[in-house]
């Protein structure tokens, strides 16, 4: 495996500037294709409640500005009804750029794996850059990137319940391996109907490969209808109530350490 190390050098200005969202152009190569008003609903409430915490990574282009970290708060913003935004402002372009993009999707954002293989593909393809280089950059195996670059080749029905968040990358590795295309869809969509860990995921895969050639793809099929796994549910606390409730139930917003404080405070002993 080669160790390299691949060192990117970018003057940041420290201070922040206040810049109109109207001169804020999207990245010319989003690493997000899923971004719109519905899908930042619940961080454009936050930000119209307590504002913006965390400041937009821009770069100057022209008499205007491209959006290198941030774009999903841009668009947050945006919907909050904000007319100008704190932002940094640094001197990036090209591989600079998109490296920056793979820093911030990485560590502040999450991604959906489809939308992550393509930028992958394209740092590869346009960039020029190793698996080793980009697992580098976002430490990272080689194996997670090669990975995450095939997705690109999987079959269409498991790309889309990926896309759509229905199963996740690890399900969707055992479900690309199914050969045969009726057997495979209709564990998608068991899948997405009942929901799916890895490991049931794979004693699928494993039991259709145990029988290819004994078992038509319906007595496949319907032996998994008659012994369906049970849902996973994940567990959360609340950090307002402390009762535990599915993650799925969930919502992001961001508050004041001080508020955090009061509403987790004990509450004082009945003398």
């Amino acid at each position: 495996m080669n160790n390299k190390s691949t060192r990117i050098k970018v003057e940041v200005n420290k201070q922040i500037r206040q810049i109109p969202l109207d001169i804020i152009d999207d990245p010319q190569k989003p690493m997000r294709a899923d971004l719109s008003p519905e899908s930042v609903k619940d961080l454009s409430d936050s930000i119209r409640k307590v504002g913006l915490i965390q400041p937009i990574v821009v770069t100057p282009k022209n008499d205007r500005y491209e959006v290198i970290a941030g774009h999903r708060r841009v668009v947050a913003c945006s919907v909050a009804g904000l007319v100008k935004v704190d932002c940094y402002v640094i001197d990036a372009s090209g591989t600079v750029a998109d490296v920056l993009k793979l820093h911030e999707n990485y560590y502040r954002e999450d991604v959906n794996p489809v939308d992550e293989a393509l930028f992958l593909r394209y740092m590869k393809d346009e960039r020029g850059m190793s698996s080793d280089e980009i697992a580098n950059l976002i430490n990272k195996s080689r194996r997670y990137v090669d990975e995450h670059i095939a997705i690109i080749d999987y079959p269409e029905d498991v790309l889309i319940a990926l896309q759509q968040g229905d199963i996740t990358h690890k399900v969707g590795i055992e479900f690309s391996r199914i050969g045969d295309d009726v057997v495979r869809k209709e564990f998608v969509r068991l899948a997405t109907d009942g929901g799916v860990r890895a490991e049931v995921a794979r004693r699928w895969r494993q039991g259709w490969e145990d029988t290819k050639g004994e078992s038509g793809p319906s007595e496949i099929v319907d032996d998994i209808k008659e012994n369906p796994p049970e849902r996973q549910e994940y567990l959360v606390e609340c950090a307002i109530c402390r009762e535990k409730f599915p993650l799925r139930m969930a919502k992001m917003i961001y508050v004041h350490q001080s508020c955090y404080d009061d509403v987790n405070r004990p509450e004082p002993e009945p003398e």
